[in-house]
């Protein structure tokens, strides 16, 4: 039941489904008997908490619904009165809603036989990190001293020095996967200055002469010192954040969580895609993230995709052989995508396009790479017309042979892989120790119960 009380608000956002979120906002009877539960004795069982925990978790996705509704409405005012809204001069009726939400949880949390720091905790976690919050707003004047910070050595224990240019920050990496991901991590680092002809040397004014891959045990725990320490958004799956690197101080770093649906292997998500990212933005591309103001989304994913995989780009060859070759994109359309465009685009045919630059147009690929080095836009958006236009028939053949040569074939669904809504909402630590998954409740991943374990459901 504690369960279901946050799928209305959490499909209402996903969703944007205009029936469910005039169910939640309606008369509010639902929250309002979350929040009521908060301070019932059924709130505790045998001396424990967890239903208190499922029923804040829940209400933190009707903050994200008015949160979403918030940024909605601000997006379609005018751009005075957004700055307006951005001074505080003018205010709109979510913001309302999430603060009554905020405070009627605390006072909630606040009744009943809990010490200051019980009741910190327990809007902090689940409530404020599920609401996708963190350091900046627990020090922002509506959330101060609600929150409980913790330290970097307590959220990330292992610190491990690959190189000079790479170290791992882990909760619970054994030696053996620490070593493994290291060398995984500097072996494509040759590949990538071959490839790119870097020469080794750094865009000007880069000093981000060092990586920190940041690797958590897994979604949850992400979510949770992702935001409290790091002060990043983690409604996704991980990040590569550069930072400043025109200063000697910053730390790049990469986010991520083990690939904790295929355990008892140990994978991290992303982790060779993402440090392509680093590297991409270390040697080719001059100054911070952004810098560039378009036509770069199939450079910066395309490239990450094709230095990782190589030629087993199995998602990007399985995506062309089950498309008809009338519906390919065009290397001008590839090159002109965004990240709105979606998953297959800006990865799957960024990686096409990028693997077809190399291989065919190489000259032209090196030249791109100058301009972004030298930071001259104009030069490379030039190239790049000029390229998509003149190479459009070549690509497609090009395309044509390596479909014939292929031998992937469609996608088959990994049963292992969790449901959405357990790997991006609901959270593990949430569920209590006494109670075992079964085939009735399968928010859980599939394989533990049918693959992994299932002599253990009683």
């Amino acid at each position: 039941m504690l369960r279901a009380g946050a799928l209305l608000p959490y499909e209402a956002r996903r969703k944007n489904n205009n029936e469910y979120i005039d169910a939640v906002n309606g008369e509010g009877e639902l929250q309002q008997a979350l929040v009521d539960f908060l301070t019932s004795p059924n709130a505790r069982r045998n001396g424990e908490d967890w239903p208190l925990q499922h029923a804040t978790w829940a209400l933190s996705h009707y903050y994200n619904l008015y949160n979403k509704q918030y940024w909605n409405a601000y997006y379609q005012r005018s751009e005075d009165d957004r700055k307006q809204l951005d001074d505080d001069k003018l205010s709109l009726p979510m913001e309302k809603s999430m603060d009554d939400l905020d405070n009627n949880i605390w006072a909630a949390l606040s009744k009943g036989n809990k010490n200051a720091e019980q009741v910190k905790a327990l809007f902090t976690v689940p409530y404020v990190v599920n609401s996708f919050r963190g350091k900046s707003e627990c020090e922002e004047e509506t959330l101060k001293d609600r929150c409980i910070i913790p330290t970097l050595e307590q959220a990330l224990p292992i610190k491990h020095v690959c190189s000079n240019s790479l170290y791992i920050m882990a909760q619970s990496m054994t030696p053996t996967q620490l070593t493994k991901s290291c060398e995984r991590l500097t072996s494509q680092e040759s590949t990538f200055h071959q490839k790119l002809a870097t020469e080794h040397q750094p865009a000007a004014n880069d000093f981000n002469d060092k990586l920190r891959v940041v690797v958590f045990d897994d979604q949850d725990q992400y979510n949770r010192y992702g935001q409290l320490v790091f002060d990043i958004y983690t409604d996704n799956g991980g990040m590569y954040i550069e930072g400043q690197p025109q200063n000697p101080d910053n730390i790049a770093t990469f986010y991520s969580y083990e690939h904790f649906w295929v355990r008892p292997e140990f994978k991290v998500w992303n982790l060779n895609h993402e440090y392509v990212h680093y590297l991409d933005g270390r040697f080719v591309k001059y100054d911070t993230y952004g810098h560039f103001p378009s036509h770069l989304v199939w450079w910066s994913e395309g490239l990450a995709e094709y230095i990782s995989k190589g030629n087993k780009g199995e998602k990007a060859l399985k995506l062309l052989a089950k498309t008809d070759s009338k519906e390919w994109l065009t290397l001008q359309q590839v090159f002109d995508t965004e990240y709105k465009d979606g998953t297959e685009q800006v990865y799957r045919w960024g990686y096409l396009a990028v693997r077809y630059m190399y291989e065919k147009q190489r000259v032209a690929y090196h030249q791109l790479a100058n301009y972004l080095t030298t930071d001259y836009f104009d030069g490379y958006k030039k190239l790049l017309d000029e390229t998509g236009e003149k190479n459009s028939e070549d690509f497609a053949l090009w395309l044509k042979a390596l479909n014939d040569t292929s031998t992937a074939q469609a996608d088959k669904k990994d049963p292992r892989k969790p449901r959405q809504f357990y790997r991006y909402s609901y959270r593990a630590y949430l569920q209590p120790k006494h109670l075992r998954e079964d085939s009735l409740h399968m928010h859980w991943q599939y394989w533990h119960a049918n693959v992994v374990a299932p002599t253990a459901i009683p």
